[in-house]
């Protein structure tokens, strides 16, 4: 069970780190998406947040999944 939920959230996180860096790229290389946002820089910063939140996440589970499996590998051994 933990490992299938760790599994989804990193999905999701995985998918949320994809969103942000496309609509970013989509700033930075077309003028076109950008007509609605006066605010161009405040709009990519935010995406850049979104970006680092999501990355962040993905960090942090990868790390539980480590912890996990050095606790399996202890449980193993004795």
């Amino acid at each position: 069970m933990t490992i299938k939920m760790i599994e989804t959230l990193m999905n999701i996180a995985i998918a949320e780190r994809a969103k942000a860096s496309m609509n970013l790229n989509i700033y930075l290389s077309s003028g076109v998406a950008i007509g609605e946002h006066p605010d161009i820089v405040g709009e990519a910063n935010k995406l850049v947040d979104e970006f680092a939140t999501a990355d962040g996440k993905v960090q942090a589970l990868n790390g539980m999944i480590d912890e996990l499996k050095a606790l399996d590998e202890e449980k193993n051994k004795a």
